[in-house]
């Protein structure tokens, strides 16, 4: 089968004449659902003017001011962030700026990752969070966790560091693909070398989980979210080529999304902040307090 490097990234996706198997189909439905859906209360906030901001306010009116530190770090990603105007369009003019874009997004991710944080889209999941302690998965470099951090979360970051050099080595060497280039593991904040699901049941105390793009077509997104038992789920990424699909099954049907906060993106990349609270249990579990059928006993 033929196969094209994904606009997402590192993954590796077969070409898109031949995506008519019913396993991509499906996928193709959930993504327009995903699309589709809205959140609860209708909003949405737009985030990518802030980066020059060094305060945010949380909760009821407190402002977290960033250290010097901090505002320097947002800084130095909103000059090597997604510029302006590579967005949309056709023609070969185009087709220059977003091949420019794509050079520039591969130079981003080897310093900082995936997504691009902003001061507000860091303060509204501080406040979304309210004081739940927040456990990562997948937190690579620890860039999200750090700013977290900074702006009041108590934040535990876990990544089992699979995408580490084969001998086992970490910061500064090269990473095996699909990623293609080195990546300092916990550069920005500790990371504690351990699987997803491994870190959602051993820290059961925390009631926030947070996601930033999990890797195209893995499970452990998945796999971490249906052992998770808080009520808050932060979710960073683009559906489209993040995780699996029972892991945005999950959020559909599970978990109630509160809002969505955009961030700055590359051309062809639909990245955002997504909030999520755990829906109530409206109804029992089925024949759960009904009596037992004596006919249906098994012979005594």
């Amino acid at each position: 089968m033929r196969q094209r490097r994904a606009a997402c990234g590192s993954a590796v996706l077969p070409d898109a004449s031949l995506q008519f198997t019913p396993k991509a189909l499906y996928n193709r439905g959930l993504w327009a659902r995903i699309r589709r859906a809205e959140p609860a209360d209708g909003r949405s906030r737009l985030a990518t003017e802030s980066f020059k901001a060094t305060s945010a306010s949380i909760g009821d009116g407190e402002a977290v001011v960033p250290s010097p530190a901090v505002a320097a770090l947002f800084a130095d990603i909103a000059a090597r962030g997604p510029v302006a105007g590579a967005k949309g369009g056709r023609g070969p003019a185009w087709l220059l700026t977003y091949a420019l874009a794509v050079r520039r997004r591969r130079r981003f991710m080897k310093l900082y990752g995936w997504s691009v944080p902003t001061p507000a889209a860091i303060g509204a999941i501080a406040a979304f969070l309210a004081g739940r302690q927040l456990l990562e998965v997948g937190a690579g470099n620890g860039l999200w966790a750090r700013l977290l951090n900074a702006y009041g979360v108590a934040v535990t970051a876990t990544d089992d560091l699979s995408w580490a050099a084969p001998d086992g080595s970490l910061a500064g060497e090269q990473a095996p693909p699909p990623s293609g280039f080195a990546v300092d593991a916990g550069r920005f904040y500790p990371v504690d070398r351990r699987d997803a699901l491994d870190a959602v049941k051993k820290y059961t105390d925390h009631q926030a989980l947070l996601i930033c793009w999990p890797s195209y077509g893995k499970a452990f997104a998945a796999e971490a979210l249906a052992a998770f038992r808080g009520d808050r789920v932060v979710y960073v990424g683009d559906p489209s080529c993040t995780a699996d699909a029972d892991f945005h099954d999950r959020l559909l049907r599970l978990w109630l999304r509160k809002e969505i906060i955009a961030v700055p993106t590359w051309p062809t990349i639909h990245d955002a902040v997504h909030l999520y609270e755990r829906k109530e249990q409206r109804w029992a579990p089925r024949n759960a307090d009904r009596p037992p059928n004596p006919h249906m006993l098994p012979p005594s």
